[in-house]
């Protein structure tokens, strides 16, 4: 049993190479308290393909545990990162709606529908710029509606 080990009487000098296998270690039993050193676990300890998603609890990776520049294109595996998992403004789209000069101030659209990369669609009225006496950027807020097509001059606003 563990609690008639003393502590420190153990060392890695006296195990045998691959004799404490995943299958041998009782689930739960080894927490980030148990592991020692500075330094922990580092990449090179760790076999090619042994954590897989499953393996990591929800939110315990966050932006702040990661190198900058350590996660590059080579390293994401092909297709795992796909329209569903982004968020809707960084999808590619496609539409339907037709843009017309209604005078030198006025740019106008037809209904139509506008569809995301992941496949959903969304129906937007015809509408207008108003007015324009400023560079006017024209966008779609579904947080403001998903029908409606915002206006705004503040770029910003419109990203």
């Amino acid at each position: 049993m563990a609690g008639n080990i003393a502590s420190s009487t153990i060392t890695a000098s006296q195990i045998a190479n691959n004799t404490i296998t995943a299958g041998n270690i009782a689930s739960g039993t080894i927490t980030s308290n148990e592991i020692s050193g500075s330094a922990g676990i580092t990449g090179g300890q760790i076999a090619s393909a042994s954590i897989v998603g499953g393996n990591i609890a929800s939110t315990t990776i966050t932006a702040a545990n990661i190198t900058n520049l350590t996660i590059t294109a080579a390293q994401i595996a092909n297709l795992t990162l796909t329209s569903s998992k982004v968020q809707t403004g960084l999808m590619s789209y496609s539409h339907d709606l037709v843009f017309s000069v209604s005078s030198s101030t006025v740019v106008a659209w037809t209904s139509g529908t506008i569809t995301t990369s992941d496949g959903t669609s969304y129906s937007i009225v015809s509408g207008n710029t108003g007015t324009m006496s400023a560079q006017t950027y024209i966008y779609l807020d579904i947080a403001v509606s998903s029908t409606v097509l915002q206006v705004t001059t503040t770029m910003p606003t419109a990203v």
